[in-house]
């Protein structure tokens, strides 16, 4: 059992590249392991931004033998007469084996001709290049290059390659590079060996680490100039990469790495970290030895809304941000460097100077656009194209305004306000600020509309419009906001599908997906109840292109599902909105129900017995009320009686959404449905009498759509 080490070299790797590694590499490397019969330990991936490394540890140095049967032709055809045909003789040749050293097995009840062949293992190092190919090939890197005649192609250049079974190479040649043993260090390490010693501190460092000995470390054959070592064990390359390189190979130990150092930053200044895993993660894939460089700026910058100081802190220079103990924002940020810095006062002057220069921008901004009424930009409004099919940004903002005032005495609502959020929600596009930073659109708008004396919950509802923003983003609070945001998402929506942009596979570039969600993620958050049809006709009735409302609402019934199918039995979903639809928070409100009851056993026995409900299908035609008279076995009778015993305050709890109050009416029905289609005391459905038999599918049918009201519970077999 030994150690084996695969690394590959390259040029600066994308941060959101490097998972794609790290889950092709854990996926493949198991399964090939198995199918090349070699037994193997722990599998590790490590990835940074210039090297994917492959650490399997108890890796067997040979392939297990195996021996395995050849099945042939079936013996009445290998052999006639005792001698054998040619079907034999080309099996044999195929095999390798004289037909006379053929044995006779039985399979599936036939006797066949069958080889035993035995497969000595190989050793690993030589069957070890088709594991590197399958890790080298099929990353779904998003987009990829070719930099060499190899025509390989690879998320960015391949620089060399490193192979090793414990003290053995494994040959492996891709992309014009042949593997070898060679680590290479942190890229900017030669400088710092270089430097006041650095390269007596690194080495004394390798040789306190257990598992590498002196010895080894200078048997290494670290070459100063080009920063590389030769490795004389696969086993030494993570503690040597550590210590020697100045590389952190474990993205875990970078993340720690630079919080440890951030909350320590913290903690000496009185200070509490913004905390932001999305940055962590970032910044930790962005360099190979993280390094934490604290730095300021001036409090005059404090006067801009916190939301733009932090944009630009985080979102594009990669800062760190941190708050004061009452919760204001502090003029403090922390940097991570790539490399140990000989001079951290010049790096970190670099980091300010990089950051006031942005700060400086957005002070100018926000002091320019404020000044600036936002109802100024509705001319250039009237010049902006929306879309070449749906007109100007103008136009949109007129259909926008128009829904919004429809929905306002929905979402109870003032009109007036509505109107006037509709109209401003979109103007800020135009400032200043936003060109610069489009992620701030809305929260500029609000900002810019509470300094020109706009009404509170107007210029609320003027970054609400946008929310929610993502999966885990809040709802609009106000009913101002959320009339706005209704909408915009519905427009968006019915007018794209209309002009042909309706999303294909992973691609919605005009955003008709994700409205599409919002849309219903708030009227189900907010329990807004409405006509999806009554809705979409009000939106197509404004579009300028002609709508197809029938595709429109077969997208949304379509997002509606899957949205309540993510947390929820699919059976469920498609079995509450075969009932009906159209108003998607009442189909949340009848899921709902029915999961509260879908564990008792009494539902499940209910729901069972709608299997048998499948017997309507056989009939053409059933009248539409059930004749007390031609109900004649005791078991119908009551069946009937029970289904009249309820039906009018099921109906009436039904109206009034009290669906959970309904279900526990129905669900006592179970034993006089199951009575009545008991062997021994219940009734034939399909009676001899055509009269009894339409009587008795009249009855099961009105049951049928007493509990279609909530569901189709003839769907739900699957859940019991």
């Amino acid at each position: 059992m030994g150690t084996l080490v695969f690394e590959i070299l390259t040029e600066e790797i994308p941060a959101q590249e490097q998972p794609r590694i790290e889950e092709h590499w854990n996926a493949v490397t198991p399964a090939r392991l198995k199918e090349l019969r070699l037994s193997f330990g722990s599998v590790d991936v490590y990835v940074t931004p210039h090297r994917s490394v492959l650490v399997v540890s108890d890796l067997a140095d040979r392939q297990e033998d195996v021996t395995e049967k050849v099945w042939g032709p079936p013996a009445d055809i290998a052999f006639r007469e005792g001698r054998p045909t040619r079907a034999l003789e080309g099996f044999a040749r195929k095999t390798g084996i004289s037909p006379e050293n053929v044995d006779i097995a039985e399979k599936d009840g036939r006797k066949y001709v069958v080889v035993e062949r035995f497969h000595e293992g190989r050793p690993a190092v030589e069957v070890l290049g088709e594991l590197a190919y399958a890790l080298v090939s099929g990353i779904p890197f998003k987009k990829t290059m070719v930099w060499n005649s190899s025509k390989a192609r690879f998320s960015r250049p391949v620089r060399s390659i490193l192979f090793m079974l414990d003290s053995e190479d494994v040959p492996f040649g891709w992309a014009g590079l042949n593997s070898g043993r060679t680590l290479h260090a942190h890229r900017f390490m030669k400088d710092f060996l270089r430097h006041e010693g650095g390269g007596n501190l690194l080495r004394d460092a390798a040789c306190e680490i257990n598992d590498v000995d002196k010895k080894s470390v200078i048997s290494m054959g670290y070459k100063e100039s080009v920063c590389r070592w030769e490795l004389s064990e696969a086993s030494h390359y993570l503690p040597l990469a550590r210590s020697l390189g100045g590389v952190v190979p474990s993205l875990e130990a970078r993340k720690s790495a630079i919080l440890k150092a951030l909350y320590g930053a913290a903690e000496a200044r009185g200070l509490r970290l913004v905390e932001d895993d999305g940055l962590l993660e970032e910044t930790a894939r962005l360099t190979e030895l993280p390094v934490v460089v604290m730095g300021s700026f001036s409090e005059d910058f404090l006067a801009v809304p916190e939301e733009v100081l932090l944009t630009s802190m985080k979102k594009h220079q990669r800062y760190f941000a941190f708050r004061r103990q009452d919760g204001s924002l502090a003029p403090v940020f922390a940097a991570v460097s790539a490399m140990v810095p000989r001079d951290e006062t010049i790096v970190r002057e670099g980091f300010e100077r990089v950051l006031v220069a942005r700060l400086s921008d957005a002070r100018f901004f926000w002091e320019e656009d404020r000044n600036r009424p936002l109802s100024d930009n509705i001319e250039h409004m009237k010049t902006m194209v929306y879309h070449r099919k749906l007109g100007t940004l103008w136009e949109k903002i007129e259909r926008m305004s128009a829904l919004s005032l429809e929905f306002a005495p929905v979402v109870q609502a003032d009109s007036d306000k509505v109107k006037r959020a509709a109209l401003l929600a979109k103007l800020d596009l135009e400032t200043q600020m936003v060109y610069e930073f489009p992620e701030l659109q809305g929260l500029m708008g609000m900002y810019y509309a509470r300094e020109q004396g706009e009404d509170p919950e107007v210029a609320e509802a003027i970054f609400e419009h946008y929310l929610p923003r993502h999966a885990s983003d809040d709802v609009p609070s106000t009913a101002t906001g959320t009339a706005v945001a209704l909408a915009d998402r519905l427009d968006t929506m019915v007018c794209g599908i209309g002009a042909g942009l309706k999303p294909s596979g992973s691609s919605d570039a005009f955003g008709i997906r994700r409205a599409a969600l919002t849309f219903l993620r708030i009227l189900l958050v907010k329990g807004i109840h409405i006509s999806l049809s009554e809705w979409v006709g009000k939106a197509a009735r404004l579009s300028p292109v002609e709508v197809s409302e029938e595709e429109v609402l077969s997208f949304v019934a379509d997002r509606l599902r899957a949205y309540l199918s993510e947390s929820r039995p699919k059976e469920l979903v498609d079995a509450v909105m075969a009932a009906g639809w159209d108003d998607p928070a009442d189909v949340l409100a009848r899921v709902e129900a029915i999961q509260t009851s879908l564990g008792t056993e009494t539902f499940a026995a209910l729901v069972r017995l709608f299997k048998r409900f499948n017997i309507l299908k056989k009939l053409d035609e059933i009248p539409d009320s059930v004749d007390p008279d031609l109900l004649v076995a005791p078991a119908e009778k009551e069946l009937y009686s029970a289904i009249q015993s309820v039906a009018g305050e099921v109906i009436h709890l039904v109206n009034e959404r009290k669906y959970e109050k309904a279900l526990e009416r129905l669900t006592p029905l179970w034993e006089p449905v199951d009575t009545f289609f008991d062997s021994q005391r219940g009734v034939r459905v399909m009676a001899d009498d055509p009269a009894l038999r339409s009587n008795r599918a009249a009855l099961l049918y009105r049951l049928d759509a007493l509990f279609r009201q909530i569901a189709d519970f003839k769907a739900m077999a699957g859940l019991v």
